[in-house]
């Protein structure tokens, strides 16, 4: 398992990324990155390669997990800041995110490291969803759910917006049971809950 910590809420100018040993629980190293604010991370199960979204820099750092070290990193689109969600789409080699300010979804050749799409979406997303079936994107922000169709790698197709919750930003997407599953904190005398979305054709 890889955890992020540090950063600027430690009051640290760095950041950990450490890595555990679920079996035996305990924490076998960290890896020290340069940054006070690390976000999400995201496997590349075919490589030793762990992406990274290096917030403070507005970058996603890639990690050779063999190596225990960033070998490069890929800038996001100079129009855009803080890239926080990021999903592996390892069939099409391509990485995506958002990004908060600036809302939209940028999608990163995972080979390369160049931007194929950016493209507007709701606003203050922290979850991405890929449903591989409908080849569709789920994105959890503020307000509303927002869905992408992907047209192929490098395209992408606002389907609309479903209405979320207010900062109702995490969320998961099952695939076996083709559920979505958003969680809605409490707001405005109403209690929390998890809303249950079934994806439709």
């Amino acid at each position: 398992m890889y955890v992020v910590s540090g950063g600027g809420e430690a009051h640290t100018p760095y950041s950990y990324v450490s890595v555990v040993d679920t079996i035996q629980s305990k924490k076998i190293l960290d890896m020290k990155i340069d940054a006070n604010w690390l976000e999400a991370l995201s496997l590349d199960g075919t490589a030793p390669r762990l992406f990274v979204n290096i917030t403070a820099e507005n970058v996603v750092g890639v990690i050779d997990r063999n190596q225990h070290s960033i070998t490069t990193k890929w800038p996001i689109p100079a129009d855009t800041q803080q890239n926080l969600p990021l999903f592996f789409d390892a069939p099409n080699h391509r990485l995506l995110l958002t990004t908060r300010k600036s809302p939209k979804l940028i999608v990163i050749d995972s080979d390369s490291g160049a931007v194929k799409a950016s493209v507007p979406c709701v606003g203050m997303v922290d979850d991405i969803a890929y449903d591989a079936k409908l080849k569709r994107v789920y994105l959890s922000g503020d307000g509303f759910v927002e869905i992408f169709k992907q047209d192929d790698a490098d395209h992408y197709t606002s389907l609309g917006k479903v209405p979320g919750g207010f900062r109702a930003k995490t969320a998961i997407f099952i695939l076996e049971l083709n559920r979505y599953y958003l969680a809605v904190p409490r707001h405005a005398g109403r209690e929390a809950a998890v809303r249950v979305y079934e994806p439709v054709p």
